[in-house]
């Protein structure tokens, strides 16, 4: 059984942000802002119709690749893997059992769907209006840092809170209602995301996949 790859440890705090990554002994640099990264996400969220499934990741894995390569490695399979450590290494790996904190609620937010509710949040909070001079993984740390007073993180509480059953029966239909209000199309949560990136097979059946497309 494959296992999955292991994501590079790295401190925000006092190591060099990546600005490249190394594919077959060669280093490649990469787009690494925020507005770059986010744009691969929205990539990986796009639906096919009428194709096979592996075909499918195979054309969202190129428009990914092509993104964040300015330079395409020839090795496609370690390119995406490259790529897939790099978006991930920014992500929080454990939490206080070890598991992924995502794996424990379902997705709280969508990079399309909630574009504005993130520039207002940056913006109010920080002062930022621009995300392509932020690198991806600042751009993180500040997501994780986003008050509880704003828009955007209401919004996520809504999505993953449990409604109780001694609730009383208005704040019930309040918190349903909004949940309905601020569904999202996708409830696959970031942990089966951050699996389907760092399984080594899955980065085999792109590299298959483009082939055939060439």
């Amino acid at each position: 059984m494959s296992k999955a790859v292991q994501l590079p440890s790295l401190n925000i705090l006092y190591d060099p942000l990546p600005v490249s990554v190394t594919v077959d002994g060669s280093e490649y640099p990469v787009r690494y802002s925020a507005a770059d990264m986010i744009k691969l996400a929205i990539v990986g969220e796009e639906a096919y119709e009428d194709i096979p499934e592996e075909e499918a990741y195979a054309i969202r894995a190129l428009k990914q690749l092509q993104i964040f390569y300015p330079q395409m490695p020839r090795d496609v399979t370690a390119a995406t893997r490259e790529m897939a450590l790099f978006y991930l290494g920014a992500a929080k790996q454990t939490g206080p059992e070890g598991e992924t904190n995502s794996s424990r609620q379902r997705r709280q937010f969508s990079y399309e769907h909630d574009a504005e509710l993130i520039y207002a949040a940056f913006a109010g909070q920080y002062g930022i209006r621009g995300f392509y001079n932020l690198h991806w993984y600042e751009f993180k740390a500040l997501f994780e840092g986003l008050s509880e007073g704003c828009q955007l993180v209401e919004v996520m509480r809504i999505r993953t809170m449990k409604i109780d059953k001694d609730m009383p029966k208005r704040e019930k239909e309040y918190y349903r209602k909004m949940k309905r209000i601020h569904a999202l199309p996708d409830n696959r949560t970031e942990t089966q995301r951050e699996k389907e990136y760092s399984d080594p097979r899955r980065h085999r059946q792109i590299g298959e996949g483009l082939s055939k497309l060439f």
